[in-house]
């Protein structure tokens, strides 16, 4: 397995995208127009050679409480934000607090309507809860190294995790 290092052009990158994506997820306005994902994940193309998809989002016809950004890895098909395991960076804009983790979605599976939990639950609530106190930045003030230090420590420790903790899960 690669070990997951980003180079200062790739940490550059991200820091662009991660400045663009907390600057228009602090916005006041209640509406998505002009609020456009794609630069922000063009900006992350390069960790597909880390084997990573990105995904993004501000909300669906009006801006979300909590916008985001998730890491999909390429190797586990299907996975969605409402389905799936996955590091992710969040916005909560009430509080405009940024965390940085490994989230695990609690939308029902699509198809089967079904809550389901997937075995990774207990080692990402333990990896999370031991990882705590690198997990928050306060909006403006945050540090963007200390930000992206922590995806890159996340995205290493996701990536160790075995596909087949990932992929299925049983019914609650």
């Amino acid at each position: 397995m690669q070990n997951l290092h980003f180079s200062p052009q790739e940490r550059e990158k991200l820091e662009k995208a991660l400045k663009l994506f907390f600057e228009r997820s602090s916005t006041q306005s209640d509406t998505i127009v002009g609020l456009n994902t794609f630069d922000i994940i063009s900006y992350l193309g390069f960790l597909v050679d880390y084997g990573f998809f990105v995904d993004c989002s501000f909300g669906v016809g009006k801006k979300a409480k909590d916008t985001w950004i998730i890491f999909i890895r390429k190797d586990i098909p299907n996975i969605k934000a409402s389905w799936g395991v996955y590091p992710r960076i969040c916005f909560h804009t009430a509080s405009n607090q940024i965390e940085v983790s490994i989230d695990i979605s609690t939308s029902k599976h699509k198809i089967t309507k079904k809550l389901y939990e997937f075995a990774a639950k207990p080692k990402v609530s333990n990896y999370n809860s031991q990882n705590s106190q690198n997990a928050y930045f306060s909006y403006p003030s945050y540090d963007i190294d200390s930000i992206i230090t922590k995806l890159e420590q996340d995205l290493q420790w996701f990536l160790q995790l075995p596909t087949s903790e990932l992929e299925y899960a049983h019914k609650i």
